[in-house]
């Protein structure tokens, strides 16, 4: 498996605050014309910080509800049992119904976090 597409943006609500999104795409490969091959999208949820300390650019907080979600398409059976045993025993992940709850995901100020570096 490897990931195929990374993209990031801001994501618009109205009457919300604005919310920053990174989309990761994996796959097991390059395939010929025609090849359907399984997929598996990856959610990052870096959670919500304090506003008192975003606005203070030395300040670093780790963010609050944040969690990893996996959408696969096809048969991604065996790298989601991988992904899982790295989740819960590399990153201290806790199932959740639908996702894992981390606690890995850190923010200084309002420009500067550490979700690059896990991707």
């Amino acid at each position: 498996w490897q990931m195929q597409v990374c993209s990031q943006g801001t994501v618009k609500a109205a009457g919300q605050a604005d919310s920053r999104e990174q989309q990761v795409l994996f796959r097991p490969g390059m395939s010929g014309l025609g090849v359907v091959e399984p997929h598996l999208f990856i959610e990052l949820y870096a959670g919500e910080g304090t506003e008192e300390l975003y606005a203070q650019s030395e300040k670093t907080q780790v963010l609050g509800n944040q969690y990893i979600r996996m959408y696969p398409i096809g048969d991604c059976s065996e790298t989601i049992k991988q992904f899982h045993e790295f989740l819960v025993d590399y990153l201290g992940g806790v199932p959740g119904e639908d996702r894992y709850w981390v606690d890995c995901f850190m923010s200084r100020g309002t420009t500067e976090n550490n979700l690059g570096c896990w991707t």
